[in-house]
């Protein structure tokens, strides 16, 4: 999924919260590795979406995740 189409799904599926999974995992692609990351961030803000993804190297904590935060 292209990450437009992911916020929409999430919009569809009313989740509380988008975890992102599957990125950042392997460098195989033309495109830097945390372009999509990005640019799901930018859509998910535009579309008032709560958004919570792991940062390298930590780990994040379902129990803890309800919203994006970028400090």
């Amino acid at each position: 999924m292209f990450p437009h189409e992911t916020a929409q799904a999430s919009i569809d599926l009313k989740a509380k919260v988008l975890f992102l999974i599957h990125w950042s995992k392997f460098d195989v692609s033309i495109h830097d590795w945390d372009e999509p990351t990005i640019r799901i961030i930018k859509e998910a803000d535009k579309r008032a979406i709560n958004i919570a993804t792991p940062r390298k190297p930590k780990p994040l904590l379902i129990a803890q995740a309800t919203s994006y935060n970028s400090d």
